[in-house]
């Protein structure tokens, strides 16, 4: 998925918690209130998203009417602020810490989301195949779900696992 979206001329995302009114942008300093849902949006909890955001080049952000109101681009310190992701358009440059920091504060409802929403930020490509209940996958996924909790040394990931 990372690829696909890393292919994407632009990544449409809609934010069905976010209601953004013109009217509402204040020129005093002060948060305007969608700028305040556009914070708390879920979608940035969500562990597939932290493909959609980092992936594509464009992203552009939509309310829950479908009223554009910005891009990662414009809106990055937004939405640096949001994440703590410093590097919105060059994840190379980040460390493994840092990626795996990224990752740990966002939920997936299955074992194996998690594992698939990390390898696009570390630059591995498999196949998709959700087989959380063989026997053999489960410590692999046990493996990556520690990681994804922002367990960082490796030798308390083994034994904890």
């Amino acid at each position: 998925m990372f690829t696909w979206y890393q292919d994407a001329e632009s990544c449409y995302v809609y934010l069905s918690d976010v209601c953004f009114d013109s009217d509402d942008v204040m020129m005093d300093g002060s948060d305007p209130e969608w700028l305040k849902s556009f914070q708390s949006s879920k979608w940035f909890t969500r562990g597939w998203t932290l493909q959609e955001l980092l992936a594509p080049g464009t992203v552009v952000f939509f309310d829950k009417n479908w009223m554009e109101f910005g891009t990662k681009e414009s809106l990055e310190d937004q939405v640096i602020s949001i994440t703590g992701i410093r590097h919105l358009f060059n994840i190379e440059a980040a460390s493994i810490a840092q990626r795996f920091s990224w990752a740990s504060k966002r939920e997936t409802t299955r074992i194996e989301d998690t594992a698939y929403c990390l390898m696009g930020i570390f630059g591995v490509n498999m196949p998709l195949l959700y087989v959380g209940s063989l026997p053999h996958s489960r410590p692999t996924l046990r493996y990556v779900h520690c990681a994804w909790k922002g367990i960082s040394k490796l030798r308390e990931m083994e034994t904890s696992c």
